[in-house]
């Protein structure tokens, strides 16, 4: 039985991570690659 899991976006992580990577641009892909995992991204038609 898998779990499933999701991500909550705050204002304040979202302020956080624009700082942060701003930092380490080097890891935003990586970043992006891990919540994909997390949570794939819904294709919107």
């Amino acid at each position: 039985m898998s779990e499933k899991f999701s991500i909550t976006v705050t204002d304040y992580f979202i302020r956080r991570s624009r700082k942060f990577f701003k930092k380490h641009p080097d890891l935003k892909s990586k970043f992006g690659k891990i919540a994909e995992d997390i949570e794939p991204v819904k294709n919107f038609v």
